[in-house]
């Protein structure tokens, strides 16, 4: 009977490495390191009881709770400090830029913000003459909307 129980705490153990490696591939869910924590707690179970069913049964008790306290308890603490960031175009809001081709009414310009040239109107709908520095507003389409700053 010990070589079962070997070899069920070598199956636990394999288990648990397989969800540390699948959560180290996803980082910051913190999914996977719930079954990591229940296949550590039926490895412990294989050197108190023989029963696989109890291995499982463990397994799936460790699991979800340690899903409940990762996911209300801690997840809300680790992830309450991370300022959204902000990528593709949302990037450009609040950025600043210059007017390479004047804005007026009819026509949107073009304005270079970052070093890339965009299309552009105002927020406002009046022109913006050509030089002038501007700050991106918001994104619509494939214009950004620009306010001229002093």
């Amino acid at each position: 009977m010990y070589n079962l129980i070997d070899n069920m705490a070598y199956f636990w153990v394999i288990i648990a490495i397989f969800f540390l490696v699948l959560e180290m591939g996803s980082p910051g869910l913190f999914f996977f390191l719930a079954f990591f924590c229940g296949g550590l707690g039926a490895t412990t179970a294989t050197f108190f009881v023989e029963s696989v069913i109890v291995h499982t049964i463990v397994f799936f008790v460790i699991t979800i709770c340690s899903l409940v306290l990762l996911r209300y308890y801690i997840m809300p603490h680790v992830s309450k400090d991370r300022p959204h960031e902000r990528t593709n175009v949302y990037a450009l809001q609040g950025k600043r830029g210059f007017v390479v081709h004047a804005i007026t009414l009819q026509t949107p310009g073009l304005v270079r913000v970052n070093g890339e040239k965009w299309a552009a109107r105002s927020v406002h709908g009046s022109g913006i003459e050509q030089g002038a520095q501007v700050e991106v507003v918001d994104i619509r389409g494939a214009h950004v909307i620009v306010k001229e700053v002093n």
